[in-house]
């Protein structure tokens, strides 16, 4: 995989990379030669585990807002 940091999305608040670091990145590949192990060894469970995170963040602030009001 690529460097995320260099090529990843520009608003990293709204749009996150989940990877794994591994001994070839960042490369420069256009076609990975060992089967992108970066992104491939990214488990769902890992995926749900950042998505509950970022949920709880959103749930925080909306009830921060209510309780301002």
């Amino acid at each position: 995989g690529s460097d995320p940091y260099r090529w990843g999305p520009l608003n990293r608040a709204l749009h996150h990379n989940l990877y794994h670091e591994i001994a070839c990145r960042p490369c420069e590949h256009f076609r990975c030669p060992i089967g992108h192990l970066c992104a491939l060894s990214v488990t769902p469970d890992e995926v749900l585990a950042h998505a509950n995170e970022l949920l709880q963040h959103e749930r925080k602030e909306a009830f921060a807002a209510l309780c301002a009001a």
